[in-house]
């Protein structure tokens, strides 16, 4: 069970570092997404990181601290602001 921890801790940071690119990058995407198709992406890949950090929690396990999933919403719930009035 521990490899299986450590791979949901893994997996946690690989997503809040893709959500962390994404609000970085997204204010001038370079492939051509529309900011609406960014800010789906964002709320799809923050879901599954709520389903992790729960997940997380029911084995004990450390996930990522809560003032960077704070900074993390605070931070698509802006990007979503200037998308939809940008």
């Amino acid at each position: 069970m521990g490899q299986a921890r450590g791979e949901r801790v893994e997996a946690a940071q690989t997503l809040a570092e893709q959500i962390e690119a994404l609000l970085k990058s997204g204010s001038q995407p370079a492939d051509g997404r529309s900011a609406k198709e960014i800010v789906s992406e964002l709320t799809e890949k923050y879901g599954r990181l709520e389903e992790q950090q729960h997940e997380l929690t029911e084995f004990d396990a450390i996930g990522l601290d809560e003032e960077r999933l704070v900074t993390l919403q605070k931070g698509i719930q802006r990007f979503a602001a200037l998308a939809r009035f940008g």
